[in-house]
């Protein structure tokens, strides 16, 4: 079986999507015969994966793929053999591919120009979020607010597109979701939880963790640390209000910040009115280095906001938070209770609530502040071997219903 995996977004940033991408794409790999990954980068992880060929897409980044959006919307899918022929050169894909792994609804217009390239193989769209549930503000991101408006009519338009064979989305509800709000069939709806890949989770060293802390300046601290997408509805500014109300009442307390772009996260904190001297900010580095901030940590947060996607799947960063086996800070949203439901190092607080999340974050001080435990326990059945046995038999099952 040879599968051609399309990616949207830049792999060398490490964010939810460069995750789910990069976990599936290496796991999958071990039981098929070759991989081809359509992409405008690579990161270290996919260099080394083996089976695996490299498609670079020249000029494909998030401007491009929003004019390809609304061409294909106006002028139909006839134009999208044109965009590929724009993006990558054909002649260094074989002919005979099986399956099109497709992550994004907006990665369609590129999938079906594949897929009328080739030998019409069929067409599996990866959701790991909607658009429609991306809850955003106008005066915190005014670009980010109109794109996302943008994608979700797209979304609407085209997400039931006669030329998907079938869907895979990290959980239950989002299924559920999925299925009620575009009326597709129950049959071409597939669960892929989001993993880990738990072998490259370090051993927790006390040496260290010593050493991080006191390279940083914090090791008196009481570290709070968020790794994710600095955005509203994945709770960042919540996030920093909290950080603040908190830091009235216990002035150790201290922000780790792993984020995508540490530019934009410096002004916001700048518009904030957070001392720079109180933070730290890292930007994309390795999975691996992540674990070791996590284990130099006291606390972990997770602020992602209710009435938004996060209603039905969980962040894959609560993964990582768990293997850590430091104490997690939540908003009590109901996709994340089946992963902390052994996990004993948490506080769960209302949601959208900042003054809440700050008296969560003290509560774990007080309580758990210096404790770790083997966090790999809870969350070994989310290995990426065994997410990915799953995507090979929709695989396998899809070649055979088409």
């Amino acid at each position: 079986m040879k599968v051609l995996v399309i990616a949207p977004n830049d792999l060398r940033i490490y964010e939810g999507t460069t995750v789910r991408v990069t976990g599936l794409t290496k796991g999958i790999s071990k039981y098929v015969e070759a991989v081809y990954l359509a992409s405008r980068s690579l990161n270290k992880e996919l260099r080394n994966a083996p089976k695996l060929k490299w498609l670079r897409l020249k000029f494909y980044r998030s401007l491009t793929e929003t004019p390809l959006c609304c061409i294909n919307t106006v002028l139909g899918d006839n134009t999208c053999k044109l965009f590929l022929n724009i993006f990558t050169n054909t002649k260094e894909l074989e002919r005979y591919i099986d399956i099109i792994y497709s992550h994004f609804i907006t990665t369609l217009p590129l999938a079906l120009g594949f897929k009328h390239a080739l030998d019409d193989p069929p067409l599996l769209i990866d959701l790991h979020g909607l658009y429609c549930l991306q809850l955003t503000k106008f005066k915190l991101n005014p670009i980010g607010h109109m794109l996302t408006h943008l994608y979700t009519m797209y979304e609407a338009l085209k997400l039931s597109d006669e030329h998907i064979s079938g869907y895979t989305l990290p959980s239950q509800a989002f299924k559920e979701i999925v299925i009620r709000c575009f009326k597709i069939p129950e049959w071409k709806v597939h669960i892929v939880p989001d993993g880990l890949d738990i072998s490259s989770v370090p051993h927790y060293n006390e040496e260290t963790v010593e050493r991080i802390r006191q390279h940083i300046g914090i090791y008196d601290k009481i570290v709070v640390t968020y790794v994710g997408t600095p955005s509203y509805y994945h709770g960042f500014y919540d996030l920093l209000q909290a950080y603040k109300i908190a830091r009235k009442l216990e002035q150790r307390v201290f922000l780790l910040l792993i984020v995508p772009s540490k530019d934009f996260v410096i002004k916001k904190l700048l518009e904030a009115g957070i001392d720079l001297n109180d933070v730290y900010v890292l930007d994309s580095i390795p999975r691996s280095e992540v674990y070791k901030y996590l284990y130099a940590s006291d606390i972990l947060v997770l602020p992602h906001r209710k009435g938004t996607q996060f209603d039905y799947l969980p962040s894959n960063k609560l993964l990582d938070y768990i293997a850590s086996g430091r104490p997690i800070i939540s908003y009590a949203l109901p996709s994340i209770f089946p992963l902390l439901k052994r996990y004993p190092l948490k506080v769960l607080v209302k949601p959208n609530d900042p003054r809440e999340l700050a008296n969560g974050i003290l509560e774990a001080a007080k309580f758990y502040r210096g404790v770790h435990i083997n966090g790999k326990q809870y969350v070994k059945e989310y290995d990426w071997s065994n997410i990915c046995k799953v995507l090979f038999q929709i695989y396998t099952m899809l070649l055979k219903t088409v």
